[in-house]
């Protein structure tokens, strides 16, 4: 789709004559334990997830408050997620059980896809590239990966700093990557059907700052989601073979209230 018929999309909803057949709930505040939702992208950066485990692991960096916490997630309906997956497989690894925070769309994730994409395109975005499949991770990656990263300078902190982090909380960077390791090996039901899922870049790029923004246009109706389109509209939304793509047909479990 072309960025004018997008940005015609998203403020469309309250042209077509019809106040009703666009509104969106949502909720926000959205919480539940990590391990009760899904991904909805196929790839991902390694070296992105691990580092953030890491600085939970540890409490350290811009993660000092540990693992769960609010991550600006989008979820959709059905449990899967939207946006924030590194964040969240951080989570996942370091404490499965720990809450992940956002804003949960009142929308199955096949037609929320559809819609974020749109949104993104109205901001003249495209969307970010990963480096590896899901379902090729291992948990011997995950462990060798958090040891060499956990050791080693990058821009955000010194190796020294890092080992300095783990000791004040009685946990060694060996014991935290083999923690990393079982939990990745112990939450990974789901990974084999992640290759049928899109590929990062044709998610959504949607800002943590910019939730706020989507709930209200969504719940106004102001995009235009369903037929009848605003006369104002170009070109109707066409259905692609790629957009026909289904998730695969697994829940997470129930999310607990």
């Amino acid at each position: 789709m072309d960025a004018e018929t997008a940005k015609q999309l998203v403020k469309g909803g309250t042209e077509d004559n019809n106040n009703k057949d666009d509104i969106i709930y949502s909720k926000e505040g959205f919480s539940a334990p990590a391990n009760t939702l899904l991904p909805g992208q196929s790839n991902m950066d390694l070296d992105k997830f691990i580092g953030m485990a890491i600085q939970m692991a540890g409490k350290f960096g811009g993660f000092s408050g540990g693992p769960g916490g609010d991550l600006s997630a989008i979820v959709s309906s059905d449990n899967r997620l939207m946006d924030g997956h590194h964040r969240w497989f951080a989570t996942l690894v370091v404490n499965p059980e720990a809450n992940v925070k956002g804003l949960q769309i009142d929308m199955p994730y096949e037609k929320l896809l559809g819609v974020l994409n749109v949104w993104t395109k109205a901001q003249d975005r495209d969307g970010k590239t990963a480096t590896i499949p899901i379902s090729k991770i291992t948990g011997e990656t995950v462990q060798k990966r958090f040891i060499e990263l956990a050791s080693a300078d990058d821009k955000f902190s010194k190796a020294q700093d890092k080992a300095a982090a783990f000791q004040k909380i009685g946990l060694t960077i060996q014991q935290a990557a083999q923690n990393a390791k079982n939990n990745w090996e112990n939450n990974s039901s789901w990974r084999s059907t992640t290759d049928k899922l899109p590929l990062k870049v044709d998610m959504p790029v949607i800002e943590p700052t910019e939730l706020d923004t989507v709930a209200k246009q969504a719940a106004a109706g102001q995009i235009d989601v369903n037929p009848p389109y605003s006369p104002n509209l170009k070109q109707a939304p066409q259905t692609t073979a790629s957009q026909q793509q289904q998730a695969p047909q697994q829940q997470a479990p129930a999310v607990k209230k």
